[in-house]
């Protein structure tokens, strides 16, 4: 057999559609937009982000519906950037699919939707959550008897090194070698500001301080114990069922944007979870791969091979078992993923 090669071909002007073969449904995204659809989820988010738009003039923008569309992709994903979502939207057909987008359509890019986000208001983003929390109460996920307030920090994108004052712009460095000039000592280096610095007793208060490059993030002590730049989440969980009733970020409203439809989709993985037993695409995906290996397993057992995964355990190399640290190494059934 001879070697094959890859060479540049010139892409086709024609493509008959006969040789694109139907791919079949996605088990998670295909409820998903049958629920989407049936609340009209894309009439009510065009009525609300109207006023944003020009009516006549301005190019084509990414469509109200398929600006949330993505954030749901990317939370059902677990992929956190912007640019990891427009790589996985260009990458699947399922997905182009869910976001109602032919294979001749190009999809959204990351700079386009995070445009977007930062044009469009936060009350915007808050209606869609309530939109998706009465969805939620109309499934009956959302109880409201027993709630409880949860809260957490995010650590902000800003050095703290930055920080200066807020009455008269000075930097950190230069308001301690004031400090030290007040005392008599002129013109310190960088080694005695900071040997002073450690001595004294000092309190850095968010009153006085503040980084100019982020002013929304506040100075505060973060659960490891260090001090850094960062931002206050808190959440009012339903603890029957789970559900967020309300979600709020202290600060950095184009960040609480991104947060609030995640919790939206959130919601609509509880209500995916009540009707096909999983929450996200990945856990669809991982179920998928369990029906697979016991279809295999079957069908090896009525033939009479048994189906062995993996190394048996233990070999004649390690007939003991080895111990690590306070307990036994004992076997472990193989996880099986197809991933996303």
């Amino acid at each position: 057999m001879a070697l094959g090669k890859r060479k540049p071909k010139q892409a086709s002007l024609w493509a008959d559609a006969r040789h694109r073969q139907a791919h079949p449904a996605h088990p998670f995204y295909r409820p998903l937009n049958e629920i989407l659809e049936r609340a009209q989820f894309a009439r009510y988010v065009e009525r609300l982000g109207r006023k944003y738009y020009a009516p006549t003039l301005g190019r084509p923008s990414i469509a109200p519906g398929v600006y949330f569309r993505c954030f749901l992709v990317g939370y059902c994903e677990g992929i956190g950037s912007e640019r990891g979502i427009a790589y996985r939207l260009a990458d699947s057909l399922s997905l182009r699919e869910f976001l109602g987008l032919s294979l001749d359509e190009p999809t959204p890019d990351h700079s386009t939707r995070s445009k977007t986000r930062r044009r469009l208001s936060l009350g915007t983003h808050q209606a869609v959550f309530r939109w998706v929390l009465k969805l939620l109460v109309r499934e009956g996920l959302l109880s409201g008897k027993n709630l409880g307030v949860d809260a957490t920090t995010l650590e902000a994108n800003a050095a703290l090194k930055a920080i200066v004052r807020r009455d008269h712009g000075a930097s950190y460095d230069e308001y301690v070698a004031q400090r030290m000039a007040n005392e008599g000592v002129e013109e310190p280096t960088a080694a005695q500001r900071q040997r002073w610095d450690r001595r004294r007793k000092k309190r850095v208060s968010n009153r006085e301080w503040v980084n100019p490059h982020d002013p929304e993030a506040w100075i505060t002590q973060l659960k490891d114990g260090r001090t850094h730049l960062a931002y206050q989440a808190e959440h009012a969980v339903d603890l029957d069922t789970g559900g967020l009733r309300r979600v709020h970020l202290r600060g950095k409203d184009n960040i609480a944007k991104r947060l609030l439809i995640h919790a939206a989709a959130f919601h609509l993985s509880l209500i995916l979870r009540q009707l096909l037993g999983v929450g996200t695409a990945r856990q669809a995906a991982d179920l998928l791969a369990a029906l697979c290996f016991c279809i295999l397993r079957l069908m090896d057992t009525a033939n009479g091979r048994p189906l062995v995964v993996g190394t048996p355990w233990p070999t004649a190399r390690t007939a003991r078992p080895r111990r690590c640290h306070h307990r036994l190494l004992r076997r472990h059934h193989v996880a099986l993923s197809t991933g996303c």
